[in-house]
């Protein structure tokens, strides 16, 4: 088309333009969005993620969006007036595209228009597809490994995708087959009683555990990018996935993280005689058990405030 770029991965990010390639393919399992752009794809991704998908509150309605420009965009739908007003008529617009859409109404024309046949059309989506019958060159290229076959139409390859599906996996014990590693780890636990390993359910990645909470902890971390822990100093509303992120950030951001914290003073040395007589275990500044059972008669202390919670449910 002669448009020249200063960079070669400037030139090779606009030929998807006229190749129909688009590489950038979403890796949540179940989503088939492909994008000609990283910066489109890394957005897309955002959608996924229950935090970050309505990141950015309006403040006039409950909407939420995952970036602040389509924030932005949003907050034009409540100016008054609308920036972008009809010449022939009263009626305003948010957008410029509904303006163009409207003044069609006014003309009797088409507001996107085919430049090699001049065949009209209400939308641009509907123009896009029009398109295709021109080209030469398939639109639609599978981004899946070492795979380059392109096809003309959106339905051409979701129907060659399915050829890159995996392997069934088979149970070592009595064979029988399944399509993803968790229907297996499931079927291993319910037939073979085999309770020693979690699978992550997600076939790309194949972690193992050995108990449910690690395995959640990791696909919500991972997998689903949920940041459970928000900094609570006042004007900072960064969210971290793992807690050592967010002590760090505490630390670094605001000088007064762990590191700053001040040391816990020293416990009282148990002799030997506290050990024999239970004076170490009573005593709270021998053993640091500061938290003792309320019900009378009932000797337990423990260290954590979770610990006697336990007791009191499993004991009283």
């Amino acid at each position: 088309c002669g448009k020249a770029f200063t960079r070669p991965c400037k030139l090779e990010e606009h030929s998807h333009m006229h190749t129909g390639a688009r590489p950038y393919a979403c890796p949540f399992p179940g989503c088939t969005k492909t994008y000609l752009r990283d910066t489109h794809l890394a957005v897309h991704t955002r959608t996924h993620s229950p935090a970050l998908r309505h990141k950015y509150q309006c403040s006039l309605c409950p909407k939420g969006f995952a970036t602040n420009q389509h924030l932005k965009r949003h907050m034009r739908t409540h100016e008054t007036p609308k920036p972008f007003a009809c010449t022939s008529c009263p009626m305003a617009f948010a957008k410029k595209s509904q303006l163009h859409v409207h003044t069609s109404k006014h003309t009797g024309e088409p507001p996107y228009k085919c430049s090699e046949c001049g065949h009209g059309y209400m939308h641009p989506s509907q123009l896009k597809r029009h398109r295709m019958k021109h080209s030469t060159q398939d639109t639609y290229r599978c981004a899946v490994g070492a795979c380059t076959q392109t096809f003309a139409t959106w339905s051409a390859l979701q129907t060659h995708m399915k050829s890159h599906k995996p392997e069934p996996i088979a149970c070592a014990e009595c064979h029988e087959e399944f399509k993803k590693r968790h229907q297996l780890t499931a079927h291993m636990r319910k037939c073979h009683g085999d309770t020693s390993v979690l699978v992550c359910p997600y076939d790309e990645c194949g972690r193992l555990y050995s108990d449910a909470k690690g395995l959640n902890a990791h696909v919500s971390a991972v997998h689903l990018g949920r940041a459970r822990f928000v900094c609570t100093h006042p004007g900072c509303n960064k969210s971290y996935v793992y807690k050592h992120s967010l002590h760090n950030h505490v630390a670094k951001a605001h000088g007064d993280g762990p590191k700053d914290e001040p040391k816990k003073a020293p416990r009282t040395p148990a002799s030997l005689v506290d050990v024999l007589t239970g004076a170490a275990y009573s005593n709270p500044e021998i053993s640091g058990r500061t938290y003792m059972c309320p019900i009378a008669g009932c000797p337990f202390q423990f260290k954590r405030q979770a610990d006697l919670a336990k007791h009191l449910a499993h004991i009283h």
